[in-house]
Parts: structure tokens; C-alpha cells; sequence
């Protein structure tokens, strides 16, 4: 199932309320957190989701690239497919 989410915050209600496998996000999504930050607060708190992020900017900076994999943009879609085809477990 895919859950979307148009900024931060509706992003932390869902993976509040919900088990997430994996996010997948923009850097530079709109809200009070950034991709990035929010990327962080996933992986301090769920450390079990698997994080990807992406943008046409810019890359992720610091630790982010120890615990997220990058998918810059353009992208197809069978990219994103396959990278969470290799970070999810299979069925």
C-alpha cells in the first residue's frame, strides 16, 4: 500500500499511526522538516524504515547517506522500483 503525504507534517501523522516499510521523499518537500529532517526523526525513531530521498538539487548531506539511499531526479519510474525492490525484504 502507498500512503502519500503533501508535507512533514502529515508525514509524521502517518508514520505515527501507521507501520511504514519505507519513505520515500523529496529533500526539499514542503513543511517545517525538509526531506532530510525528516529523514532523521524517521530514522531515530523507526529505525526498521527504510529511507529514500530524493531531488534535482541537491544530495543529502552528513549522516543521511550512512541510513538512506539517494535517487536523484529525473528518475523513471522502474528506478524507484527497483531501489525499493532492494531495500524492502522480499514477500
Amino acid at each position: 500500500m502507498v500512503i502519500e503525504a503533501a508535507n512533514s507534517a502529515e508525514a509524521v501523522r502517518v508514520m505515527e499511526a501507521t507501520s511504514v516499510d519505507a519513505l520515500f521523499s523529496d529533500i526539499d518537500m514542503p513543511g517545517r522538516m525538509n526531506g532530510l529532517a525528516l529523514a532523521q526523526w524517521v530514522h531515530q525513531r523507526r529505525f526498521n524504515t527504510k529511507i529514500i530521498l530524493t531531488s534535482g538539487v541537491q544530495k543529502p548531506l552528513g549522516d543521511a547517506g550512512k541510513y538512506a539511499s539517494f535517487l536523484p531526479k529525473p528518475y523513471a519510474d522502474d528506478q524507484v522500483e527497483h531501489l525499493l525492490r532492494s531495500v524492502l525484504p522480499s514477500p
